[in-house]
């Protein structure tokens, strides 16, 4: 008997059910359910639901089957189905069951790309990028099986129109990344419909600055009290120049990147950019420049 009175309990009940046609709680019911929610309602619901239970149980059995048999005969209905809930799996930040539904949905959909697209439509207003993203990149990983080329041009067609028709792509690289090397795919393979407008595929893309600046008043408030002062509490120092945060992740990621504005036809050099912090600090160039 399934212990139904807790959420964990519910949740193994309807992954189980999930890919049964004829059942009234299969995908389509929790499809119906969880794309309907805020990121932060359904992340409490359900993706800490995946990460609880971890890669065993129904999950595990799921997604072991769909690599197994995903390349095999599957009835239609049932290959939606198990489509829709292995998209669903990759709202998780567990990385086992994000990595295996992950491939577990490109097996399922390598012969079968018009399903491809029609999951891909089903999911184009989820409200998480972290599940866009991997979706798309299993339709490219399906994509690039061959197993399906009479598809090809459908499926290219219909990321055009739900990633970069709709206003330019989301502000998401790999999201972008994903659906840009499938059109260029499908268009190499000369599987294209001929009336898709790939210029909008095509970087540079117009879409706002994603980052708000922070003032230098705001980022100096976040401090804390101790015993004998007053310091940077933990976040901040953590991503300051000696923060482990900020030397391992945030240096190596930023160290490459200019602060010259487009068009500007000399890149300021590295001594340029120190001796600005210098004068912008009211110090003597002359005493601190490093010889």
């Amino acid at each position: 008997m399934r212990d139904l009175t807790d959420t964990d309990g519910l949740n193994d009940l309807l992954v189980s059910l999930s890919t049964e046609p004829s059942n009234k709680f299969n995908a389509q019911f929790l499809h119906g359910q969880l794309i309907e929610l805020p990121m932060p309602e359904r992340d409490l619901r359900w993706s800490v639901y995946l990460a609880r239970r971890g890669f065993e149980r129904p999950v595990e059995t799921l997604i072991s089957w769909a690599i197994q048999s995903g390349f095999g005969q599957i009835d239609e209905a049932r290959a939606y189905l198990t489509a829709t809930i292995l998209t669903w799996f990759l709202s998780t930040s567990h990385r086992e069951i994000r990595d295996k539904a992950t491939k577990a949905l490109a097996s399922v959909l390598a012969g079968r790309l018009a399903l491809a697209g029609q999951v891909l439509r089903d999911f184009a207003t989820v409200n998480d990028l972290y599940v866009l993203e991997r979706l798309l990149a299993a339709c490219y990983g399906a994509a690039l099986q061959g197993k399906d080329e009479a598809s090809l041009g459908e499926l290219a067609d219909v990321v055009i129109e739900t990633v970069f028709s709709a206003g330019g792509p989301p502000v998401n690289i790999l999201v972008r990344d994903h659906a840009r090397n499938l059109v260029e795919y499908a268009r190499r393979q000369d599987a294209l419909s001929g009336v898709a407008d790939l210029s909008v595929v095509q970087p540079p893309y117009e879409s706002a600055w994603p980052i708000e600046p922070v003032p230098d008043h705001v980022l100096e408030g976040y401090t804390e009290d101790r015993a004998d002062a007053t310091v940077r509490d933990a976040i901040a120092a953590s991503c300051g120049e000696h923060g482990d945060f900020g030397r391992y992740v945030i240096e190596h990621t930023v160290e490459r990147w200019s602060p010259a504005a487009f068009g500007t036809e000399r890149l300021p050099t590295p001594m340029d950019t120190y001796v600005a912090l210098l004068l912008k600090g009211g110090r003597s160039v002359n005493m601190c420049t490093p010889r």
